[in-house]
């Protein structure tokens, strides 16, 4: 590990970016299975507290099919980060910094956007087998469990609280029972 801090400083000062060097880091120097596992389900955290916080139900469904369609790529307004604001219909490949890519940079504001988009990125590398078409690909095919789990905690959430709302109800207000003479 000390051997991996030495090279990550020197990787840093002589002007590699800190994506570069964090990629080089899950490929390289000292990285099994369990680094890679860890590393996973440290960017999957990210993005489901996004999801949890960023989203509502309805543009979970849109992120949903957006990726369903391979429309969701990491270079765009409509990522995983700028569907939450998109106020233009879904686009695979649209630039940032044009007038149709303000949301993106409303949506970079939120709470956990930009931890969520660097975890988003290493999702397409992290343990990233070469037979794999493109980084999108393999972001996409992991993040679809995700939504879907979200949108089955949101909806298990919405029973539960209903159970209980009406629990509450019958406690509060207790249901008069007929007489015998239907009064």
């Amino acid at each position: 590990m000390a051997v991996w801090r030495a090279w990550e400083g020197d990787a840093l000062q002589f002007g590699m970016n800190e994506a570069a060097v964090s990629l080089a880091g899950y490929a390289n120097i000292g990285n099994g299975k369990g680094t890679v596992d860890v590393q996973l389900r440290r960017g999957k955290r990210a993005i489901r507290q996004y999801l949890r916080t960023a989203y509502t139900e309805e543009r979970l469904v849109w992120l949903l099919a957006h990726a369903r369609n391979g429309k969701l790529t990491y270079q765009s307004c409509c990522c995983l980060i700028g569907v939450a604001t998109a106020d233009h219909p879904l686009r695979a490949n649209a630039d940032v910094n044009e007038a149709s890519g303000a949301h993106y940079h409303l949506a970079r504001k939120f709470l956990g956007a930009r931890e969520a988009e660097q975890a988003y990125w290493e999702l397409g590398y992290i343990g990233a087998s070469r037979f794999v078409a493109s980084s999108d690909e393999l972001r996409r095919r992991r993040l679809v469990p995700m939504i879907l789990s979200e949108i089955r905690q949101r909806e298990r959430s919405k029973g539960s609280l209903g159970q209980i709302q009406t629990e509450s109800y019958a406690r509060l207000h207790p249901r008069r029972h007929l007489s015998d003479n239907g009064s």
